[in-house]
């Protein structure tokens, strides 16, 4: 079986099989570099049980579109666009915690496993809403256009 393991799969502290097939981004590692966990991270490399690679672009631009149709692009980081682009590309399931992962894996049909959380329950629709007068956004901005509040992403209704 091939496990992809988001940043949350490292910082879990879980131990993974021997039997399975580990795989993660550069982008991944990168998030990681600044959390000491190098060593653990080293060792896998190193014993074989853990392989780095890149998705390719026309993956990433995949998820790009899907995660845009479900608003989770304004959720979404570059490693975590690359994680599902990689499980994409390897039929891969994902081990992460994070909702806006869970749910464009949902809507592409990749498997994921949450750890610490119990995962989503459904999907979900996000928009950009103005905090200050409620408007909804088809785009993110830093400030709504009219009143000037913060804009978040919050559940469709």
């Amino acid at each position: 079986m091939k496990l992809i393991l988001d940043a949350s799969a490292f910082l879990s502290g879980m131990d993974f099989p021997a039997n399975l097939e580990l795989y993660t981004t550069p982008s991944i590692l990168e998030e990681l570099k600044f959390r000491r966990m190098q060593t653990k991270i080293g060792n896998l490399i190193d014993v074989g049980a853990l392989t780095v690679v890149s998705p390719k672009k026309e993956s990433a631009e995949t998820i790009t579109k899907q995660a845009s149709k479900t608003g989770d692009i304004h959720r979404l980081s570059g490693p975590d666009i690359d994680i599902l682009a990689l499980a994409l590309e390897l039929d891969g399931e994902i081990i992460t915690d994070d909702y806006s992962i869970q749910n464009v894996a949902v809507e592409l049909n990749i498997k994921y496993s949450p750890m610490a959380q119990n995962g989503i329950t459904k999907k979900i629709d996000w928009v950009c809403k103005c905090k200050g007068c409620k408007r909804i956004w088809k785009e993110m901005y830093e400030n709504c256009p009219v009143c000037g509040s913060e804009i978040k992403t919050a559940r469709k209704s």
